[in-house]
């Protein structure tokens, strides 16, 4: 009967171990342009993406969902706002990091390459930090000791950005867009523990019956 026991509980940790799925950053991100930076400034954004940008000659409230215009409101929409910490993170070797920010254990920031070309060629935008840091778009800020920009993140990985030379907002969505991507285990993977899983069951019920 103990064996018994035994047997139904490791089926029991097996299925519960499939069954969950934590979440993971992906590795790709969509990049949107949301508009002319000159008169508009960056309000907040929540943890699914969601951007709202103040318009101030109009005093009205633009909501970007996915990187569209949806809304133009008289008032703040009632949004969680998620926007990170400023912070400074380690860049990777040769680039100078002007301006950062945290979320979530994840990193953000702008940097600066003095090895590129004079211009927008040398500046860019970063995410994660030291030598796992990769680009994902190229501008940002006008150069050290230039117009200080701005750069959010929210929880998911979302960053929304400043670019100085384009004088236009930004938001990057890390893919699939508003959300972390699931880490569900392959069919060639939950076939093989299924498989080890039926013949360990199988091997304790032989015991049983002998």
């Amino acid at each position: 009967m103990t064996t018994i026991r035994s047997c139904i509980t490791l089926m029991l940790v097996l299925a519960v171990c499939l069954l969950i799925s934590q979440p993971v950053f992906a590795d790709t991100y969509q990049i949107s342009n949301l508009g002319n930076s000159g008169a508009v400034s960056f309000y907040g954004m929540d943890d699914s993406g969601d951007v709202v940008l103040y318009d101030s000659p109009t005093d009205t409230y633009n909501l970007f969902v996915n990187g569209v215009l949806t809304a133009n409101t008289l008032t703040p929409p009632d949004l969680s706002y998620d926007n990170g910490t400023s912070t400074t993170p380690a860049g990777p070797a040769g680039i100078t990091v002007l301006q950062g920010v945290s979320n979530n254990g994840n990193d953000a920031f702008f940097g600066y390459d003095p090895t590129w070309s004079v211009g927008k060629m040398g500046y860019a935008v970063y995410v994660g930090s030291g030598d796992d840091a990769t680009m994902l778009a190229q501008g940002g800020l006008s150069g050290p000791g230039g117009n200080t920009q701005f750069i959010f993140m929210n929880s998911n990985g979302g960053v929304v950005w400043e670019d100085d030379f384009s004088e236009n907002w930004y938001v990057a969505y890390a893919s699939p867009l508003r959300a972390p991507a699931p880490s569900v285990p392959e069919p060639g993977s939950l076939a093989l523990l299924g498989t080890g899983a039926l013949g360990l069951f199988g091997t304790l019920c032989r015991r049983i019956y002998r």
